[in-house]
This record gives structure tokens, C-alpha cells and sequence, in this order.
């Protein structure tokens, strides 16, 4: 009887261990038996799909074919495992990547048949809206360029001997030009940022530093708008640490922008302090 007695208590703690493990896990993961019950769950499980999912079946939670078409397939041994992105409609409304494996047969416990899910609608959003603005920044660089093209033709042929012409034509291709900088600066920062996504933070940057360094640079374009920058200091804000090229680009395009925007005889205010955290 203590024999028993101390395996019972051994399994137990191995089974409260092995939970306590899967629930660490940022992924929802679910344990079916070979009638397709839900006979465990880790806990981004019951947050995705409710905390009274035991014993349900899977079919009840899910409704999408393929997804059902799947498990089915698993649970009655006509393959080890399956892999599909599918669909959930109604209140998740998610795109979602499944992995159902076959449990080998000396598994503890009813589970035959163990689903990790995996929420991609964000990583999918993120990469058509990726996708989209290079396709709409390509788009846009083909009017500035045309309308460049055009006038430089007309300044080698009819226009060529119009002073005048010649003054305004080069003016709007000025204009033009910065535009199609602009967009193409943009492009940059996009593939910068991705480049640097898995990049380990070491710049100690000084906000105050970064921030003066800006109005500098971007005095004389305020002067001609007959514009004042100025930047108040609350309080005294220590270093950060993050990228200081990146940062130095966020506080230059928001001024930048500001004096492009502002009516001109006024005063541009650019104010630094500490806020209380989220």
C-alpha cells in the first residue's frame, strides 16, 4: 500500500509539473481522446477559447471543415500529423495556423492527440501592410517621375528659349524631386527597421542632446517661414537606451512636419517630460 501509495503521489506531482509547464506556453495547446473530447488545455487555451472547455468537443469549438477534416484524420490513425492555416470567424476572428500531432501510445492519461494553434492575423496584417505601401510608394514614384520626364522634355523643345518657362518648370521639378526624396527615404526606414527588429539595444541616447541637434539643423528652414523652435525641459530626463539614429529620425520628421505645417509667424514648442508608466 505505501508502495502505491508513493507512485500515486509521484504521478500526481509529474502531472501538476507537466501542467504547470504547458502553461507557460504562449500558445494555445490542446489534448483530445479518440472520440475528440478536449481531455486538457494549457492555460492561452482557456484564455483564447474559455475556461470551460474541458470535455467539449472539438468540433463544438471549431466549426471550419478543413480544420475538423484534419483532427478527424488524426484521430482515426490515417495520418501521424497535419498542418493547415485556416479561418475562425464570428467573435476571434483570427487566422490561424494548427499543428495536430498523434500522441504515441504509452501517453498518460485519455489524450490520443495533442493541437498547438498559432495566431498569425497579426504577423499576416503586418506583411500586406508592408506589402501595400511599397506597392503604393512604387505607384507614387511614377507621377513625380513623369511629371519631371514631361517638363524636361519641353525645356529641350518648345520651352527651351523661355526664360521664364525655364524658372517655373525648374521650380515644380524642385518640388518633385523632394517629394520623390521623401518616399524614398521612407522606403529606407522600412527596410532598416526590419533589418534591425532583432537587433540588441546599446545606444545610451540623450533626448535633450537629440532634440537640440534637430532644432539646430532645422533652424535656418523655420527661419525662412518666419517661424521660432524651441525646445522646454520639464525635468531633467535621464539617458535611454535604444537606437539613437532611429530616434534622432522620429524627432527630426515630427519637427520637420511642424515647420512645414505651422503658420508662419509663430512658435514651434517642442516639450520633453516624464510621464507615469502604463
Amino acid at each position: 500500500h505505501r508502495f502505491w501509495a508513493s507512485k500515486t503521489d509521484t504521478l500526481e506531482a509529474q502531472t501538476i509539473s507537466d501542467a504547470a509547464v504547458l502553461d507557460t506556453l504562449p500558445d494555445p495547446i490542446l489534448m483530445l481522446d479518440g472520440e475528440g473530447n478536449i481531455t486538457g488545455s494549457n492555460l492561452a487555451a482557456r484564455q483564447f477559447l474559455g475556461a470551460d472547455i474541458a470535455n467539449q468537443r472539438i468540433d463544438a469549438l471549431f466549426s471550419t471543415n478543413i480544420f475538423i477534416a484534419a483532427v478527424d484524420k488524426i484521430l482515426k490513425g490515417k495520418s501521424a500529423n497535419e498542418s493547415l492555416v485556416f479561418h475562425i470567424s464570428g467573435k476571434y476572428n483570427r487566422r490561424i495556423y494548427a499543428h495536430i500531432n498523434k500522441l504515441p501510445w504509452f501517453s498518460k492519461g485519455r489524450a490520443v492527440a495533442v493541437i498547438s494553434l498559432y495566431d498569425i492575423s497579426k504577423a499576416l496584417s503586418v506583411e500586406k501592410m508592408q506589402s501595400d505601401f511599397v506597392a503604393n510608394a512604387s505607384h507614387e514614384l511614377r507621377t513625380p517621375l513623369s511629371v519631371i520626364s514631361g517638363f524636361i522634355d519641353t525645356l529641350l523643345t518648345s520651352a527651351k528659349d523661355d526664360a521664364d518657362a525655364r524658372d517655373t518648370f525648374l521650380q515644380i521639378m524642385r518640388e518633385q524631386a523632394d517629394y520623390m526624396s521623401a518616399l524614398i527615404e521612407d522606403l529606407l526606414s522600412l527596410s532598416r527597421l526590419e533589418m534591425a527588429q532583432d537587433k540588441a539595444l546599446k545606444d545610451k541616447v540623450d533626448l535633450a542632446e537629440v532634440i537640440d541637434d534637430v532644432i539646430k539643423a532645422l533652424k535656418i528652414k523655420a527661419f525662412n517661414r518666419s517661424l521660432n523652435v524651441k525646445m522646454i525641459e520639464e525635468n531633467r530626463i535621464p539617458k535611454i537606451i535604444g537606437d539613437n539614429q532611429q530616434i534622432h529620425q522620429i524627432v527630426q520628421n515630427l519637427v520637420d512636419n511642424a515647420i512645414k505645417y505651422a503658420l508662419e509667424n509663430t512658435e514651434i514648442t517642442v516639450t520633453m517630460k516624464t510621464v507615469p508608466s502604463i
